[in-house]
């Protein structure tokens, strides 16, 4: 609860006092507690020690047969290797995972793994393996366990399709993640949205609607936008 939480110091403190009374037979509590430690270590970027972690969880989960654990432990060191910056070691761990991940139940988790093959090829410029991840993302997205996943897909088709300079259906895509976003708990993916939504105005040089933005803007934040 305290990774989740965002208290990492504490989730780390707990993990290390429940080492001393988790039996190491007792594998289970082990892929529990090393997935624990694994993500804690992750966001605080202590890559070493959460790549240690995450490759016990991927051990145990294989020796007890625990599929969960090997997927969550596939997606942990993918997302590990993407801190590193080995985005082709990275790309293999996603690939493996959506290869595992092919129960329905699952949807959710292979929906994430084409996310984040879709930011890796986007940052390469492979537009057309980007696309075909959004693709298959927009496919899970109507199972019910990768909703959350849907704005996701319409955002990154909006980012392509905004670098490629193809003006013309990015407000629809960009208005479909400001209506879905919210539904999941993702104000920041909103944020993105407009402030791409303004980006698409100013190269219109539709400056009315970008006036119209920041007056509305600063109503509600009782200053203007800021920029990062």
């Amino acid at each position: 609860l305290a990774s989740s939480d965002g208290e990492l110091d504490l989730a780390l403190s707990f993990a290390q006092q429940a080492q001393e009374y988790i039996s190491e037979h007792d594998i289970h509590q082990q892929v529990i507690l090393n997935f624990v430690q694994a993500r804690a270590y992750m966001l605080v970027g202590d890559v070493l020690h959460a790549q240690r972690h995450a490759k016990k969880v991927h051990i145990l989960s294989e020796t007890v047969g625990d599929y969960v654990g090997v997927i969550q432990a596939i997606r942990l060191l993918g997302d590990i290797e993407v801190l590193k910056g080995e985005l082709y070691a990275a790309i293999k761990y996603y690939q493996t995972g959506i290869q595992l991940a092919m129960d329905p139940s699952f949807g959710w988790i292979r929906a994430y793994f084409h996310f984040q093959l879709v930011n890796i090829y986007r940052e390469q410029n492979t537009l057309d393996l980007a696309h075909y991840h959004i693709q298959q993302m927009m496919i899970l997205c109507q199972h019910v366990f990768a909703r959350r996943f849907y704005a996701y897909a319409y955002l990154a088709s909006a980012q392509i399709l905004f670098s490629q300079g193809e003006m013309a259906t990015i407000q629809h895509m960009l208005e479909v993640v400001k209506d879905n976003a919210p539904a999941v708990g993702r104000k920041d993916i909103v944020r993105i949205a407009e402030a791409y939504c303004v980006r698409v105005w100013l190269r219109q040089g539709h400056m009315a609607e970008v006036a119209q933005w920041v007056e509305a803007h600063t109503q509600l934040t009782g200053s203007g936008p800021v920029y990062e």
